[in-house]
């Protein structure tokens, strides 16, 4: 879990963090269900000389990867400072959604993502449970992903005071502790 720890620390201006509710749809296109999935996106290489220690995010997020049974890949971006490797990791199986909730239940977000988690959280708990097809699922998630990520209009920061809560019991110093921060 060392380097699961990493998860949390990853930063940058290319680093895209969503928690997703994918629409099930029929052959005659109407919604009949959904699924969850997480993914984290990260350019390859970190942008500035790192001297003798690597500078490369693959090792991390290959670690991330196997910890939580997900996918990765590496593909070419484009972008307006020019072109870039990235990696993707993604979850989207019962098991690994499953792991990742388990994680950010233990090590909790403490921004306006958490939000996002908590909604797809219970949206997950909905497909675990094999609501996900029924009307009562679909009335939920119509009603949640219309208010996720970046359609997000209603903010609550009350989770904030158990951050400032653990800051204090740990006299200000948050150095080692997997606190999600992003």
């Amino acid at each position: 879990m060392l380097y699961l720890k990493r998860l949390n620390q990853i930063k940058g201006d290319h680093v895209k963090r969503n928690f997703e509710i994918v629409d099930m749809i029929n052959s005659k296109k109407e919604l009949t269900g959904f699924k969850c999935r997480f993914r984290i996106e990260q350019r390859l290489e970190y942008h500035r000389d790192c001297g003798p220690t690597s500078s490369s995010y693959l090792d991390v997020m290959q670690t991330i990867a196997s910890e939580f049974n997900g996918s990765l890949r590496t593909y070419e971006r484009k972008s307006s400072n020019g072109t870039f490797q990235s990696i993707l990791v993604r979850t989207s199986s019962k098991t690994s959604n499953t792991l990742l909730d388990l994680y950010f239940n233990q090590f909790p977000l403490f921004t306006g993502k958490r939000l996002d988690y908590l909604e797809w959280s219970k949206l997950l708990a909905l497909t675990i449970n094999g609501k996900h097809q029924t009307e009562e699922g679909l009335q939920a998630y119509l009603g949640t992903k219309a208010n996720m990520n970046s359609r997000r209009s209603s903010w609550n920061w009350e989770h904030l005071t158990s951050f400032y809560t653990l800051l204090k019991t740990l006299g200000g110093q948050l150095h080692g502790y997997a606190v999600s921060v992003w």
